[in-house]
């Protein structure tokens, strides 16, 4: 099975913001002036580096340049490329470009509740100085679960051991979870 050939987004956008910019016969020092007066700090060279792909834009930049020229930002994602993900695989350009530029834009088909958290998580939280959720996202990042979720999995079957036994393993399963996420939080600083 062959295997379908992506590119880099950056390509997508320089090749788009060419095609504007030639259109319009406009010169890099005038793509410079109007990206300056919507707030970014450019020059000539900078547009130079961009369109040629020795400089790639960030997520912020690519609506700021789309307002500074007067296009839409769809106008900067047009295509029907395969964009190349960091896991190797692809994802179609249209996809990207729907979920940059829908009116709809960070609203999920999936309904999404909130996470319950714990007593001991809510603890762990404000020991932390970070809220419930911060809290719920980096166990997620880390653990693919919740803390307690983490917690309860490294203690295993508790049932047949006596209660006090059962809490002091979900105590210590609990402080080297907590160790890790505080580890974690401390070397992001």
């Amino acid at each position: 099975m062959a295997r379908t050939q992506g590119t880099e987004l950056d390509h997508v956008v320089a090749r788009n913001l060419r095609e504007v910019v030639e259109g319009r016969e406009l010169r890099h020092v005038d793509v410079a002036m109007y990206a300056t007066a919507v707030g970014l700090h450019w020059t000539a060279n900078t547009v130079a580096q961009v369109l040629t792909l020795r400089r790639g834009l960030s997520l912020l930049e690519v609506p700021l340049v789309a307002a500074a020229l007067g296009v839409p930002v769809g106008r900067l994602l047009e295509g029907d490329d395969a964009i190349t993900l960091p896991s190797g695989g692809t994802v179609p350009l249209e996809s990207l470009r729907d979920a940059l530029t829908s009116k709809r834009a960070g609203k999920s088909p999936v309904t999404h509740q909130p996470l319950k958290s714990t007593e001991d998580e809510s603890k762990l939280a404000s020991r932390l100085g970070i809220t419930v959720a911060r809290l719920q996202t980096i166990a997620g990042q880390m653990f693919g679960r919740t803390v307690t979720e983490e917690r309860d999995s490294r203690v295993g079957d508790l049932t047949a051991l006596p209660k006090r036994v059962a809490q002091a393993k979900r105590g210590h399963a609990m402080r080297e979870v907590a160790s890790e996420i505080e580890a974690r939080i401390a070397s992001r600083k």
